[in-house]
């Protein structure tokens, strides 16, 4: 019986990850699977449970942690534990070119 609080979803995406508190640890994963409050990854080495980590899909941004990382075959299967999920918009990118210093992208014209 499936105890979890939200169904997970089958995925099949290659996604960006960052471990948040290791500066430059950026690799590629899978994200197998997902739910409102986790996902599964398969990745190439394994992530350090605790670890805070970045995921990068798509124009999503999501932040969790690992909650566990084992051997799945020639990868690892590491656990999410989802804590935030934002979604890349004109507005955050052009506050994030700010940031940068760069120039800011003219906003799009919504049609009439």
């Amino acid at each position: 019986m499936e105890s979890r609080e939200h169904p997970r979803y089958p995925t099949d995406r290659l996604v960006e990850i960052k471990i948040l508190d290791q500066p430059g640890e950026q690799s590629r994963a899978r994200l197998s699977n997902l739910s409102a409050s986790g996902a599964r990854l398969l990745v190439e080495r394994p992530l350090p449970l605790g670890a805070p980590l970045q995921i990068n899909c798509d124009d999503l941004i999501l932040l969790g942690e690992v909650c566990y990382c084992r051997p799945a075959g020639s990868l690892y299967a590491a656990g999410i534990k989802l804590e935030q999920c934002l979604t890349i918009t004109e507005d955050l990118l052009r506050l994030a070119a700010q940031l940068r210093g760069e120039p800011q992208p003219a906003p799009s014209k919504e049609p009439s």
